[in-house]
């Protein structure tokens, strides 16, 4: 396209500048040929000479029309060619233009001086006056054909100026933009419209492709979570299991322990009936005691004052031989009765201590129900049972928080992708209005005053695109992270909830 319309550029400027010296020169001989008519229609009477030469100049001003309507014909035609083929003529075309049209100017020349020389010797015999408005007239419509000739070379000159500084936009670099024009469409240059339709398909393919991958990350990623569920679930079903055993088991076993301590109550409370019998016979028993040691005392007494009134007495020994006698026998009887007395005292006492080493067994057999390491124990189970529990919430709670942390992803995925579809569109309706302008390009450039503003914002266009892309790869990034340490987090506390529960 730059050759051609370089060629055109020249062509135009050569034809311009030798129909406008054509015209000047047919002007000029005009008034010329008026003035000298005029002249000498005061001087010469013969209308017949004067009507001939005017007939003859009117023929010689038709072919000169005629010539120059054919010459912009064909220039016409050779621009819809040059139009046409877009960027096959070669730069050689346009010099070889130019030296056609300087030798067809050199021709018009030498036509135009054997027309003059003509028309002189020809002007004294042909003048008609009636004839010279008719001329002037067709020379008025030609010179208005040819006024609207060159409105038409002065727009398509400015179409190619156009044409021309929006090639110099699209390339910038001049050295291509010389290389682009003596390739003449031979070069592997490759435009800016092409460019972006080439980035919009790897656009496309990578967005396809980046789809495709979290999809399949996704779906992995819920299978896991799925499995982990399942093995998380199997696991606390297993533990509630064994804890709901051991409850029983601690159960029975203190149903167990009650019975016997009740057992145990009934035996204490008939051991203490005995034991308060035998206290209060004991008492009894150590009265008695004291009642014979008071008789023995009084007969202790009784004795000496029976050996202070021995002298007294002489005479009343032989009766209180007698009385001593039944005495002696009532003391051996009462020692006799004291010592079985004391025997059973000695009984009484070794069967109390007996009683008692019981009693402080079946105490100590109590105390070892109610053993401290006993309470430690059963402690230890009920903070154990409480432990699980608690174990088993908080990991109810992580899994709920993990649910909805993953709910939450795939709407935020869902919300993303629909940011993708939308941008997506926005990108197609980029491209066909891109389209339509690379189509339409000529018709808007006539119309059209500043066409490097529009370049400009397109690529403030283009560029924010991108920088939505970027950003948008850069989310999705950052949400697959946190989904991975979502799940490592998971992963780790049920490791830790395993180990809890197997210690």
């Amino acid at each position: 396209m730059s050759v051609t319309d370089n060629g055109n550029k020249l062509m135009d400027e050569n034809d311009e500048s030798n129909v406008n010296t054509i015209c000047n020169k047919t002007q000029d001989k005009e008034n010329e040929m008026i003035i000298q008519s005029c002249s000498e229609s005061i001087d010469i009477t013969n209308v017949q000479d004067t009507n001939k030469h005017f007939l003859h100049k009117i023929k010689s001003l038709e072919e000169e029309n005629d010539r120059l309507l054919s010459i912009i014909e064909n220039k016409n035609i050779i621009k819809k060619d040059s139009l046409k083929c877009n960027c096959n003529t070669m730069p050689d075309f346009a010099n070889k233009k130019i030296l056609q049209l300087t030798d067809r100017v050199h021709e018009l020349m030498s036509e135009l001086q054997i027309i003059k020389s003509s028309a002189s010797d020809d002007y004294a015999k042909n003048k008609d006056f009636t004839e010279i408005k008719q001329l002037t007239d067709k020379y008025n419509l030609s010179n208005k054909k040819i006024c609207k000739y060159r409105n038409q070379i002065m727009q398509l000159k400015n179409d190619l100026k156009i044409t021309q500084n929006a090639l110099s936009n699209e390339i910038g670099d001049p050295a291509m933009m010389q290389t682009v024009l003596l390739g003449t469409g031979k070069s592997n240059y490759i435009g800016r419209a092409q460019k972006i339709l080439v980035l919009q398909q790897r656009v496309n393919e990578l967005q396809a492709k980046q789809s495709d991958s979290k999809r399949k990350e996704l779906h992995n990623s819920t299978v896991n979570t799925r499995k982990m569920e399942k093995a998380c679930k199997a696991i606390n079903d297993q533990t509630l299991k064994d804890t709901q055993l051991k409850v029983s088991k601690l159960s029975k076993s203190e149903e167990i322990w009650k019975r016997r301590s009740k057992a145990l109550d009934v035996e204490m409370t008939a051991l203490r009936v005995q034991i308060q019998k035998l206290l209060s016979k004991s008492e009894f028993d150590n009265q008695l005691i004291d009642q014979l040691k008071a008789e023995l005392s009084n007969n202790n007494k009784q004795r000496f004052k029976t050996k202070d009134s021995v002298a007294k007495l002489e005479e009343s020994i032989t009766l209180l031989q007698s009385k001593n006698e039944k005495a002696v026998k009532i003391i051996e009887q009462q020692t006799s009765d004291l010592n079985d007395r004391d025997l059973r005292i000695s009984h009484l006492e070794s069967k109390i201590l007996n009683i008692n080493e019981t009693i402080q067994d079946r105490n100590m057999c109590s105390i070892d129900f109610t053993d401290p390491k006993e309470i430690f124990i059963k402690k230890l189970n009920g903070f154990e049972n409480q432990q699980l529990v608690d174990l088993l919430s908080i990991a109810h709670n992580k899994i709920c928080e993990h649910v909805l942390v993953a709910i939450d992803f795939k709407n935020k995925y869902l919300m993303e992708k629909q940011k993708l579809q939308k941008f997506e569109s926005k990108m197609g309706c980029l491209s066909s209005s891109f389209k339509q302008r690379s189509n339409s390009i000529s018709y808007h450039l006539k119309h059209e005053l500043n066409p490097n503003e529009k370049l400009i914002e397109l690529q403030n266009k283009l560029e924010l695109v991108e920088e939505e892309r970027a950003a948008f790869k850069e989310r999705l990034d950052t949400l697959i992270m946190l989904n991975k340490e979502n799940v490592n987090t998971f992963t780790r506390s049920l490791n830790n909830m395993k180990q809890q529960l197997i210690q």
